[in-house]
């Protein structure tokens, strides 16, 4: 079993093109989100709940789908990821 730090030493696993498009489509996924928050003057760390739901289900569906897709816990984790740098991202610049 990986570790997060044996993880984070790898750089051939993080810079893999599908730990990219997790950390892009969690950030997308706030970023198009962010709009209702404000709409509705809501606080935008809402927006982390339905990226991290995404995250996890999307990786329920691939686990529960073996034959043609692969579960891996570390998508879920660079969705999320992507999020978060989004929230911040749009914290600091979106005023």
């Amino acid at each position: 079993m990986t570790t997060l730090t044996q993880l984070l030493k790898s750089r051939t696993v993080w810079f893999a093109i599908d730990k990219q498009a997790h950390f892009l489509s969690g950030g997308f996924l706030l970023a198009a989100l962010s709009p209702i928050t404000t709409y509705y003057e809501q606080p935008l760390y809402l927006c982390l709940i339905p990226v991290i739901l995404a995250a996890v289900l999307k990786e329920v569906y691939d686990a529960s789908h073996p034959d043609k897709h692969t579960a891996d816990k570390w998508d879920a984790f660079a969705t999320t990821l992507g999020g978060i740098a989004m929230y911040i991202w749009l914290s600091i610049f979106n005023t």
